[in-house]
């Protein structure tokens, strides 16, 4: 009896609850079109909780909330009776990602760029993204007419693959550098202090007439330097400013600037807090000269000598700044050097980044510091300048980063390669010789060992030779410049019809012994062998004839005030040059040359 109770009693409760149940829901949610993604999943993305009292708005969250998920390409929801359709349309699954097209970026790289992967949910808006993340890549590399198309494989399975197809274009050179405000100096001067070129054809082995953002940047610095080493310490760059061309092969890239004021040197001095320095054997070090053209390179030499100086007579944390007092209506201006105690930090370690191709040891050998010293502004701002001239680079950035230890900093050196190769092509015409052809092939940072190669061949109808010059710049890393020169060539003339072939090899060496004076070593080692040609009835001829060889060793020193050693436009320069023939060989002299150059713009053309 107490079980027939009990049994009535659970009955009631269950037609209740299911009333109440159907009261509330009205239904069921059904999930239609669904493979991977569970039921349970998508009536909860839905957010629908009651089937009976779900409204239009309601189901039109729905469908936006599913959308949501990027789960699914479609998604249709509909009421049917007290129950809730919801038909969904997954997206597929890429299986493999592929690029085509691309020669100028690897596939690895373009993976490092785009956010999809093997095994990820098809996203149409992510593939958008991705294909704008690939676009910017090769503006980067100076493909500016790059079109990338995306296109899907279908599979079975609802998997897809999918590839990039991607058209590079040609590389947007830098049709036009122009400069605006330029008084002293012409464009072509300018030109010639910056890392950026105008595109010229028979640079395909270089990058300089590429346009990159990192290097505008460092023209930017490279042409305040340059003005500030003549003496024009006002120098502003107003606005600079990268124009794509209409046709989008190129930039015109233009430097709004102003010169400002040129100035003399009046006076300098020495101001310090640090007890006990003698201000007199400072200002010994100081290579400015009063009247002089103000120079940047004169005030850093200085800063440079006084740390040496400091470091070597037990004041190796003290910093050495200094400030410009100029007055611009009479033209001069006084250089106060300011010595003070700073904190005292050492460097930890020096890391060097981004160099895929320049080995460490070239970097670190242009160093005013190493990985123990203690930190110095000054040596790193000397340091950078270093590196930057070496030509390797786009750019050079320093960072320092705070260490485990609280009186050691690590320097983080950031470097963007740009290319140090070209090939020159020389076609000219000698009455003696004939027409001539000549190439040359140049390698500034031959496998990335700071090594610079070079080879010329020339062919005329009377004459040929060929040169092969290795220079190394820092033996045994050291600041250094050796190498040797080797050549051949033979000229034939057609008026005292008679050969001569030269074989030549050479040693070499320099350093710069004092700041601006270099000192250079020579061995030479010349093979000549004359003879006659064509019946030569010549007395000097005859006399001369055979083979005879020379052996010398010189030595040269060379002091200048150039603006640049490799492309001067102002300035002087000083050499002398001594050889001994006689260590050897048919030949003894002894030999001296005084040579004296000026430099100067001939005619100033003042244009933008």
């Amino acid at each position: 009896m107490n079980f027939l109770k009990a049994l009535c009693l659970k009955l009631i409760i269950l037609i209740i609850f299911n009333t109440v149940s159907a009261n509330s829901y009205g239904g069921e949610i059904i999930v239609k079109g669904n493979t991977r993604i569970p039921k349970e999943t998508v009536i909860t993305y839905s957010g629908i909780t009651n089937t009976a009292d779900a409204t239009s708005n309601q189901i039109e969250a729905a469908i936006k909330s599913l959308y949501t998920t990027s789960f699914f390409s479609d998604v249709r929801i509909e009421k049917k009776g007290a129950n809730i359709i919801v038909t969904v349309e997954e997206n597929p699954l890429i299986r493999k990602i592929a690029f085509e097209g691309n020669k100028a970026i690897s596939d690895d790289s373009l993976k490092k760029v785009t956010k999809l992967q093997p095994k990820a949910i098809y996203l149409p808006s992510q593939i958008h993204l991705d294909s704008k993340a690939i676009e910017t890549a090769y503006n980067k590399q100076g493909y500016y007419e790059v079109f990338v198309e995306p296109k899907i494989i279908k599979l079975p399975e609802n998997k897809v693959d999918l590839v990039y197809e991607i058209k590079q274009g040609q590389k947007a050179k830098i049709k036009r550098i122009n400069f605006v405000g330029n008084e002293n100096f012409t464009t072509e001067e300018l030109k010639e202090h910056i890392l950026s070129k105008e595109y010229a054809f028979y640079r395909f082995f270089s990058s300089a007439d590429m346009h990159d953002p990192d290097k505008l940047h460092m023209d930017q610095e490279l042409l305040k330097r340059f003005y500030q080493c003549n003496g024009y310490f006002d120098f502003e760059i107003k606005n600079t400013t990268a124009e794509l061309a209409p046709s989008r092969d190129g930039f015109i890239i233009t430097f709004l600037i102003e010169e400002g004021k040129k100035y003399k040197v009046q006076d300098f001095s020495v101001l310090t807090n640090v007890k006990g320095l003698p201000k007199d054997k400072l200002l010994e070090k100081i290579s400015l000269t009063k009247n002089a053209t103000l120079n940047l390179q004169d005030i850093e030499a200085s800063e440079e000598a006084m740390t040496k100086y400091l470091g070597a007579n037990g004041y190796a944390f003290s910093e050495v700044t200094h400030d410009v007092i100029k007055n611009s209506e009479t033209g001069y201006a006084i250089v106060r050097f300011m010595i003070r105690e700073g904190m005292k930090f050492y460097i930890n370690k020096i890391n060097i980044n981004d160099n895929n191709r320049t080995m460490d040891k070239v970097i670190r050998r242009k160093m005013k510091i190493e990985e123990g010293d203690y930190y110095s502004n000054t040596l790193i701002e000397k340091s950078k300048m270093e590196i930057i001239n070496l030509g390797y680079f786009s750019s050079v950035d320093f960072k320092n980063k705070r260490t485990a230890f609280p009186d050691k900093v690590d320097i983080d050196i950031n470097v963007k390669e740009t290319s140090t190769g070209s090939m020159n092509f020389l076609i000219g015409y000698n009455d003696q010789t004939g027409f001539m052809g000549s190439v040359s092939v140049a390698e500034n940072n031959f496998l990335g060992k700071g090594q610079a190669v070079e080879l010329v061949l020339s062919k005329a109808s009377q004459a040929e030779q060929a040169i092969f010059s290795f220079t190394e710049s820092g033996f045994f890393n050291q600041p250094i410049d050796s190498g040797f020169d080797l050549y051949t060539g033979k000229v034939i003339d057609k008026y005292s019809k008679y050969s001569h072939q030269e074989t030549s090899g050479g040693l070499r060496m320099q350093y710069e012994l004092l700041h601006g004076l270099y000192h250079g070593l020579r061995y030479n080692l010349k093979r000549f062998d004359i003879s006659q040609s064509g019946g030569s009835k010549s007395l000097t001829v005859q006399d001369f004839s055979g083979i005879a060889y020379n052996s010398s060793l010189g030595q040269t020193f060379s002091w200048g005030t150039l603006d640049s050693r490799i492309r001067p436009t102002k300035g002087v320069r000083f050499t002398l040059m001594q050889d001994l023939a006689g260590l050897g060989g048919d030949t003894h002299y002894i030999k001296h040359q005084v040579i004296a150059d000026m430099f100067f713009p001939f005619i100033k053309k003042h244009s933008a």
